[in-house]
C-alpha cells in the first residue's frame, strides 16, 4: 500500500468500502480512493479556517455525506 504524508496532524480515519476519510486537527479533512492501494487518490478536499473547536471524529456516511 502507498502511504499519503499530511503535513496536517491526523486526527481520525473512517473506510467505507473503497473511500476513506482523513480528519485534520483543524476540522478539514481529505476524500480518498483506495481502490487501488498502490495509487490511492485524493478525491475531494475540505479545509476550514483556524477555530478554537477539537475535531476528533469523522465518520462515511454514505457516497454524498461525510
Amino acid at each position: 500500500m502507498q502511504k499519503l504524508d499530511y503535513l496536517e496532524d491526523v486526527r481520525a480515519i473512517d473506510m467505507r468500502g473503497d473511500r476513506v476519510a482523513v480528519l485534520f486537527g483543524r476540522g478539514g479533512f481529505d476524500l480518498v480512493d483506495v481502490s487501488s492501494p498502490l495509487d490511492p487518490q485524493v478525491i475531494d478536499r475540505f479545509r476550514r479556517e483556524d477555530d478554537l473547536s477539537n475535531w476528533s471524529g469523522i465518520r462515511i456516511v454514505d457516497d454524498k455525506h461525510v
